[in-house]
């Protein structure tokens, strides 16, 4: 799912780049490869779930499917790396 919502973020950054808009998409593909969500050290958060006091409601937390700090880490390092123009973005 995650490379299919890539391509989303991609058409969709295209597309406001044909408007004029300055503005960048890194595809994280490749560089999150050996660390998705069931490997022995993902960057992204499985289903995460929390329960609410009183009421025993378990709710799905917005943390799911985003990455964890290791994946936000290497997000920085990718867009530092656009900015720097040293990986095409």
């Amino acid at each position: 799912m995650g490379v299919e919502l890539n391509k989303v973020i991609a058409a969709a950054v295209s597309s406001v780049q044909a408007d004029g808009v300055d503005i960048h998409f890194v595809d994280p593909t490749a560089a999150f490869s050996g660390h998705e969500i069931c490997s022995s050290s993902p960057w992204i958060n499985g289903l995460q779930a929390f329960v609410l006091d009183g009421f025993n409601l378990q709710m799905v937390s917005p943390g799911s499917f985003h990455p964890n700090l290791a994946g936000q880490q290497e997000h920085a390092v990718l867009a530092n790396k656009c900015l720097a123009g040293t990986i095409s973005c």
